[in-house]
């Protein structure tokens, strides 16, 4: 089975985490072994790829169904595809808008980490990375200008949580300039859908749900190897490891995810000033790094997700604080000067020599 690709935007960004015994993934679609199911395809205009290990002869249709899901909830929640919730929601000019039962889960979570950051991740933040426009920042190359500061202003103006008001199965911004943008938790979201669906399928023994900078692991392979991943090395070319680690379930663990968010991923350079996409919600402006990139280890990757952004806010010393007060969670930081911390419970990792 060859899955089919959508080119459908709705979260820009490169793969910030790779599964190095699956890197062919990116180059073909379909494995012919028996035992095995793989597939890749873009969704959320990212490299998305998946993989499924079956006890017996695999079904066909749960690869399918896989990235039917990833479809299914790209349809749902893209800000920019039109007929999604978030883009009725974001067009709606102020009137309320009924949407899908998960629509409202994953905005309902959006809202609780955004009151729980005090307001520095807020999923009302859609007209300032609009104004901004990091999605066409693929490349230092390309040519920015920076917003004028009274449009910068104006759009932060606009930027504030408590503009959402959710009741029953409506969703209504009383800001009607207002906009919703769940970049920071929906591909985790989506991860976590996929997971659940599998762990349906009898048959399957283990995978490997990669989406871009999200990547899950689930069972095993087989009984000897564990699954090995690669920590992207900031601002070098996609695919190059920093460092490796590895993965093998426990009785109290049948599942892994671990997320990356890099100011690496989505950036241009202005004046010899680089200008990432992680946006400072008091000021309008990229917030001033001192860590290039964090990965965390949990469970959730919705939560792996919210967060690797919250902690790129925060910064080195207080998001090594803030992981570490958190039940089930670990944190890998990369910092600007290339120091690696990382929190008491990360896995094992080894670096790569250049």
């Amino acid at each position: 089975m060859c899955n089919k690709v959508n080119t459908a935007s709705i979260f820009p960004g490169i793969a910030a985490l790779f599964i190095l015994s699956l890197l062919p993934l990116f180059l073909t679609a379909c494995s012919r072994r028996p035992d095995i199911q793989q597939g890749s395809g873009i969704y959320f205009d990212t490299a998305v790829s998946m993989t499924v290990y079956a006890t017996g002869d695999p079904k066909e249709e749960v690869l399918t169904q896989c990235f039917s899901l990833a479809s299914y909830y790209e349809d749902l929640f893209s800000r920019t595809k039109e007929g999604s919730d978030i883009w009725n929601i974001n067009h709606a000019e102020g009137k309320p808008v009924s949407c899908n039962e998960e629509t409202i889960t994953l905005l309902t979570y959006a809202l609780t980490i955004a009151d729980q950051t005090e307001g520095k991740i807020d999923p009302t933040i859609e007209p300032l990375a609009a104004l901004w426009d990091f999605s066409s920042a693929s490349s230092a190359l390309k040519s920015h200008s920076l917003p004028s500061e009274d449009a910068i202003q104006s759009a932060l103006s606009h930027v504030d949580y408590h503009n959402v008001v959710i009741a029953d199965d409506t969703v209504t911004l009383t800001d009607p300039q207002a906009g919703l943008d769940l970049g920071f938790v929906a591909k985790g979201y989506i991860a976590d859908r996929i997971l659940d669906y599998l762990k349906t399928q009898e048959n399957v023994s283990g995978a490997v749900i990669n989406l871009g900078g999200n990547v899950v692991f689930y069972g095993e392979k087989d009984t000897k190897n564990p699954f090995k991943l690669g920590i992207q090395k900031p601002f070098a070319d996609t695919g190059t490891p920093l460092a490796t680690a590895s993965w093998k379930r426990s009785p109290a663990h049948s599942q892994a995810s671990f997320v990356t968010s890099g100011i690496y991923e989505r950036y241009f350079i202005y004046e010899d000033q680089l200008y990432h996409h992680i946006l400072d919600t008091g000021t309008g402006y990229p917030v001033v790094p001192d860590i290039q990139s964090v990965t965390i280890y949990s469970d959730s990757s919705m939560e792996g997700d919210a967060l690797s952004t919250t902690c790129l806010i925060l910064g080195a010393k207080e998001g090594l604080r803030y992981i570490e007060s958190i039940d089930n969670a670990e944190a890998l930081f990369v910092l600007v000067n290339g120091e690696i911390r990382t929190t008491s419970g990360f896995p094992a990792y080894e670096l790569v020599k250049d």
